[in-house]
C-alpha cells in the first residue's frame, strides 16, 4: 500500500469525521487495583494489563 492508497482509504472516515465529530468519540474505561509492596497501580485497560508506579530513581 502507497500513500495514495491509505489517503483514498482513509477520505471517507476522515469525511464522516468532519461532518459530524462526536462520530469521532470514544468512551475508554479502566479498572485498577493499588499494590501496596511494590507502590504501584496495575491498570487493567482492556487490551493489557499496565503498571503505573513510582519512577524508579525514587
Amino acid at each position: 500500500m502507497d500513500s495514495a492508497e491509505l489517503r483514498a482509504m482513509q477520505a471517507p472516515i476522515k469525511e464522516r469525521y468532519k461532518t459530524d465529530p462526536q462520530a469521532a468519540v470514544i468512551t475508554l474505561k479502566a479498572k485498577g487495583t493499588i499494590d501496596s509492596e511494590s507502590l504501584s497501580c496495575k491498570v487493567e485497560t482492556g487490551r493489557a494489563l499496565a503498571v503505573a508506579g513510582l519512577h524508579p530513581a525514587t
